[in-house]
């Protein structure tokens, strides 16, 4: 499957699908999937996700399926908004052998201020 790309509303793909035909990215694979569901039975080299970590009761599925899809020597990119106390997410992490670093980034939101943090998790080459 060349760029795989999993989302849980179906209607957002759409999106999806308008923006990678504007970019002229010929094969994209979209699927409407939790991503804490083995949906796609394989390993990639870049994960990019934003908006995910907003229910604590997902964290533990959420650092599975990356530890799951992420292959070795692989990194995940991840924005984290700080909406709620993300450290159980991070803690998960280091559980399923895959390390983390984060960056800050001032942004706006509405026109107010926002830190949004991106995050780099990796997966040790084996």
């Amino acid at each position: 499957m060349d760029n795989p790309i999993a989302e849980r509303c179906a209607a957002a793909l759409s999106g999806v699908q308008h923006g990678a035909n504007r970019a002229v990215i010929a094969a994209v694979h979209l699927l409407a999937a939790d991503c804490t569901t083995p949906a796609v039975a394989a390993q990639f080299d870049l994960i990019l996700a934003a908006e995910l970590l907003y229910d604590r009761r997902a964290f533990d599925d959420l650092a599975r399926a990356v530890g799951r899809s992420l292959a070795p020597g692989g990194r995940a990119l991840f924005a984290d908004a700080g909406r709620i106390d993300t450290r159980a997410f991070y803690d998960a992490l280091g559980v399923n052998g895959l390390t983390w670093q984060a960056t800050d980034h001032a942004v706006r939101e509405e026109n107010l201020p926002l830190s949004v943090h991106l995050v780099e998790i990796t997966h040790p080459p084996r």
